[in-house]
């Protein structure tokens, strides 16, 4: 009897299969903390019927749109054609400044806005009513005056408080210093009123002079202008990528050392600012994420993007995290001197939850103790679905889009054929472009909350992570929406996205009186007369 050949087995029927996964779990109800960690802890569920859903294996997939490159094109440059770029660009920065003006804080009914006299004003409130006033430009302009004499007043005050030094302060100076004090500690003593800088300063200058110093004229050095040569060597070794770490005593050493002459730091940041450089957080890049086929991926993504929001419909984000026990109080209080520590905490299982949001809530979450593979994701969009039916039982199909990542698990034919079942549009993002995806800025708003929580075992973090997700305001949820669609100019443009994702910042009026307002006004110590202008702004519709 000839024996069979080992072969494939067969696979396991949908109908048979069992997982485990939490409830669907919406955040804007409220729930008890029993009921939540009753709810939260996965359980073995059986998939409905909706969900046992299969297609031919050579099925064309219409409801599923995937720009993902294939292997034959990973080397081909794909760009928009420059027509395609003008008008995705318009369509751009058309539904940023209309979703700029449509979030909270602009929706006022009549009744707030008859009662803003009485309260106070927010910059949403001052934006509503400086664009439908009849004043505007007036206001503005009085704005911007009333910016530069604030400013000149506090560059005097701060000049004068700074270049002189009482009697008394430097006799304190002098003693502290004759008992062996560095300038440190001497500033410290003085509570901080006059800079480490200007101690040594004194000091020298009290030095030279003995007793004299106490009663005689005292200026600070003024700072040593460096030459061009100089300036240009300075920049040239900021533009090395090597330097880019370098602080600003490191670079002043390499430039006294290499011209033989003394500055200050006050110089080298000066000449940075002045030729266009700035500090910023280190963030490590892979460069990877800009490679052709992403690019080429990431430019159709932002404009199908683009269309469907001009279009109407509303973007439904989609994602998974992990978080454990041990991601929490990164900050503590104790005394000066002493660190601050607290017990190692075992950090047991980690949750992986997998997540919605729209523009204006997040609408619910499921948490699993492994990772989010097929059969659990694809229950997770069947509970969402029927989520977004709740909402708008007669057009939700038509009105929502859904965006997702390309995890192998999010685009199985399992998951395909669910949704070519319910006849919703899926998109999948671009890979290595979190910038695309408003979920992923949620997630860090979600793991802040969560760290400043003391965790102890898992039914405090199953709390932990529902107070957490509705601590997420509807503003913080529309901000991160407007970050995502000012990337979508970059990814038209065939951007870089890992070194250079400027967001588009509109010239128009509305984004000019933002700046003005958040920047330097004060709307409770305004003079009655312009608060007069206020009050009939806000009253005029």
């Amino acid at each position: 009897m000839v024996k069979k050949k080992p072969g494939r087995k067969k696979a396991q029927c949908p109908n048979d299969y069992t997982t485990e996964i939490s409830k669907f779990i919406d955040p804007t109800i409220e729930y008890s903390k029993e009921k939540i960690c009753l709810i939260s802890k996965p359980k073995k569920y059986e998939p409905s019927e909706a969900e046992n859903f299969s297609l031919p294996s050579r099925h064309h997939y219409q409801s599923i749109i995937d720009f993902t490159a294939k292997k034959s094109s990973e080397h081909i440059e794909d760009p928009l054609t420059t027509q395609e770029i003008e008008e995705g660009t318009k369509l751009a920065r058309e539904i940023v400044d209309k979703f700029a003006l449509s979030g909270p804080e602009y929706e006022l009914s009549k009744e707030e806005l008859s009662q803003l006299m009485k309260s106070k004003v927010t910059l949403g409130h001052a934006l509503k009513t400086i664009n439908e006033s009849s004043f505007r430009e007036e206001f503005i302009k009085f704005l911007g005056k009333y910016q530069t004499t604030n400013i000149n007043d506090r560059q005097t005050k701060r000049g004068s408080n700074s270049s002189i030094i009482s009697k008394n302060c430097r006799i304190k100076i002098i003693k502290q210093y004759l008992k062996d004090k560095k300038s440190r500690d001497i500033c410290k003593n003085l509570y901080g009123r006059i800079s480490v800088r200007l101690i040594d300063e004194f000091i020298e200058f009290y030095n030279l002079n003995g007793e004299k110093a106490i009663t005689m004229d005292f200026k600070p050095k003024k700072s040593h202008r460096l030459t061009e040569e100089q300036c240009k060597f300075l920049c040239d070794l900021t533009e090395d990528p090597n330097n880019i770490g370098l602080s600003l005593k490191e670079r002043k050493h390499i430039l006294c050392n290499h011209f033989g002459i003394k500055a200050k730091t006050d110089d080298i940041r000066e000449v940075l600012k002045e030729n266009g450089y700035s500090m910023k957080r280190l963030r490590s890049v892979v460069p990877e994420a800009d490679n052709i086929p992403h690019k080429n991926a990431r430019c159709r993504v932002a404009q199908q993007l683009i269309y469907f929001l001009h279009s109407g419909k509303e973007l439904i984000s989609v994602d998974e995290t992990q978080v454990t026990r041990g991601d929490n109080q990164v900050y503590g209080w104790s005394k000066i001197g002493i660190r601050a520590t607290q017990v190692a905490q075992k950090k047991g299982r980690p949750l992986h939850i997998i997540a919605a949001i729209s523009k204006d809530k997040v609408i619910g979450y499921m948490i699993r103790y492994v990772r989010i593979e097929k059969h659990s994701y694809k229950h997770f969009l069947y509970c969402l679905f029927e989520k977004l039916r709740e909402m708008d039982p007669a057009n939700y199909k038509e009105r929502f889009f859904v965006l997702m990542d390309n995890a192998g698990a999010h685009k199985h034919k399992v998951v395909k054929d669910f949704l070519e079942s319910q006849d919703i549009t899926v998109m999948c993002n671009a890979p290595m472009t979190p910038q695309l995806q408003p979920i992923e800025f949620v997630f860090s708003i979600f793991k802040h909350n969560l760290r400043k929580v003391q965790l102890f075992d898992e039914e405090e973090l199953f709390w932990a992570v529902y107070q957490s997700f509705r601590k997420i305001t509807p503003r913080q949820l529309h901000n991160t929406y407007l970050h995502t669609m000012r990337a979508y100019e970059s990814g038209l443009k065939y951007a870089d996205f890992q070194h250079n994702c400027n967001p588009y910042v509109t010239d128009g009026k509305i984004r000019r009186s933002g700046k003005l307002l958040s920047h330097m006004i004060n709307f409770e110590k305004l003079m009655d007369k312009d608060w007069k202008k206020v009050q009939e702004g806000v009253l005029t519709e």
